[in-house]
């Protein structure tokens, strides 16, 4: 397992919530978190509506939501300020991950409220390594909280 000795005493699935209108790349992200991080739990939407009527229906809030910045329909720069005004999602962390490095991208993303802007990598490794540096310090940050697990799915 890749995370040995990474994650010690992880008790609880870190929950992701992925938002990338791009199928395939939530079915690689999927992959390499069932390879690496085999105890995370993984929802995938495709578009910022889908991600906010699945926020507003789910008993059980992500610890931390992905978005790529470049979405059709609301842009991630609209979903993460709609993700900001919400009182219910207002305190997730939301990190910004996309193709772009354009350091105007990652400076609205940072004023609009995100924690973090992460370019994607182009080879697989890469992205391997970037997801689970993420998950590392996420699960890291809230190992305290005691809240109960919820199974990989993708939202409709």
């Amino acid at each position: 397992m890749l995370l040995d000795g990474i994650l010690p005493g992880m008790s609880l699935p870190l929950r992701l919530l992925f938002i990338d209108d791009q199928q395939a790349d939530l079915i690689l992200l999927e992959d390499l978190l069932l390879d690496s991080v085999p105890d995370a739990s993984f929802v995938g939407c495709t578009s910022g509506l889908d991600a906010l009527q699945y926020l507003s229906v789910t008993s059980l809030l992500p610890h931390l939501i992905v978005l790529d910045w470049h979405l059709i329909g609301l842009s991630g720069l609209e979903l993460l300020r709609a993700l900001q005004q919400s009182s219910r999602t207002q305190s997730i962390p939301v990190v910004v991950r996309s193709g772009s490095v354009d350091p105007q991208h990652r400076a609205n993303a940072l004023a609009a409220g995100a924690t973090d802007y992460l370019v994607k990598p182009l080879g697989y490794l890469d992205q391997q390594t970037q997801l689970v540096a993420l998950c590392a310090h996420w699960d890291h940050l809230r190992r305290g909280a005691a809240l109960p697990a919820q199974p990989t799915k993708t939202c409709r």
